[in-house]
C-alpha cells in the first residue's frame, strides 16, 4: 500500500482508548488525577457474571475477575485494568513486564466489527484475548513483541452508557 492509499484508508479511523495496567488502581488514579487533573474515574469490576464468550490464549475462559477504570481526556477515554483473579491478559502483563501501557483500541461500527476482525486474522494476527461485555465487542491483538504494546478493536458500546446505571459499577473517584 502507498503512502496515498494509506492517507485515505486511515482519514477517519480514531484510536478511542488508552489501556493501562496496575496493580492498585487507587494509586494510580490518587496519582494521574494530582498530577495531570484527569478524571473522574468510573470504576467497574469485569467477571463471568457480567461478559460472555471470552477467551484468552486459544481458550475459553470460565472465570476471572478484574478492575477496569474509566475517565475521558478529551475525546480518548483512558482504561486502568487491574486483575483480581483468573486467568487474564492483565495478570500476565504485570509478572512480565510491571504496571504500563497494555493496549491501544480502535473502535469499528459493530457491522464492521467482525469484518476487521477476520481481516486481520487472516493478516496473521495472532487474537490473544477477547469477548462480550454486554454490547461492547472487543477482540485484543498480539504484536507485543513488535510495538511494545496489544491493539485492541471493539465497537466501543461501553462508552455509550450510564457506567452508573451497569450492575458490576463499583462508584466513582473522587465522588462529588
Amino acid at each position: 500500500m502507498n503512502a496515498k492509499q494509506l492517507r485515505e484508508l486511515n482519514k477517519d479511523r480514531k484510536i478511542t482508548q488508552l489501556g493501562i495496567v496496575t496493580d492498585d488502581y487507587k494509586r494510580t488514579i490518587k496519582y494521574l488525577t494530582e498530577k495531570f487533573q484527569w478524571g473522574p474515574w468510573d470504576i467497574l469490576i469485569d467477571s463471568q457474571e457480567t461478559s460472555s464468550n471470552v477467551h484468552f490464549e486459544g481458550e475459553p475462559v470460565k472465570e476471572w475477575k478484574f478492575y477496569y477504570v474509566l475517565t475521558n481526556v478529551g475525546d480518548m477515554q483512558i482504561e486502568l485494568l487491574q486483575p483480581i483473579s483468573g486467568p487474564n491478559p492483565y495478570d500476565k502483563f504485570l509478572e512480565t513486564y510491571g504496571p504500563g501501557i497494555h493496549h491501544f483500541k480502535e473502535a469499528f461500527p459493530e457491522a464492521s466489527l467482525k469484518e476487521r476482525t477476520k481481516e486481520l486474522e487472516e493478516m496473521g494476527n495472532y487474537n490473544i484475548y477477547g469477548g462480550e461485555d454486554g454490547d461492547d465487542l472487543y477482540s485484543y491483538f498480539d504484536c507485543f513483541k513488535e510495538c511494545g504494546f496489544y491493539y485492541e478493536v471493539g465497537n466501543g458500546a461501553i462508552g455509550d452508557v450510564d457506567l452508573s446505571d451497569l450492575p458490576n459499577y463499583v462508584g466513582r473517584w473522587p465522588e462529588k
